[in-house]
């Protein structure tokens, strides 16, 4: 069952992304944490709180627990992971578009 669970998310997971990457326009890099300024560090820490206030933090966590048997130590691992973090930046862009 739990494997079924994991086919069926990642299946949804991937097939949601497929549009988006026809339309993409530019590749998206991402800083080291341990390289960001002050000012980065407060947009972050802003942004996370911001997350956890409204449930979105509570909502990721529970999705990488509900998977994290499924995920892990298999060749799901990468492509489950890449999504589930764009959906984090998304969310989290939403709340601050520079984030």
């Amino acid at each position: 069952m739990k494997i079924t669970s994991a086919f069926i998310a990642l299946a949804a997971l991937i097939g949601a992304g497929v549009d988006a990457q026809a339309n993409c326009q530019s590749n998206v890099v991402r800083k080291e944490i341990r390289s960001l300024s002050p000012t980065e560090w407060n947009r972050v820490t802003s942004v996370v709180r911001n997350m956890s206030n409204s449930g979105w933090l509570g909502w990721f966590a529970h999705i990488h627990n509900q998977y994290f048997g499924v995920i892990h130590g298999n060749e799901f691992f990468f492509p489950w992971h890449r999504r589930f973090i764009r959906d984090f930046e998304s969310i989290a862009q939403s709340v601050d578009r520079g984030f």
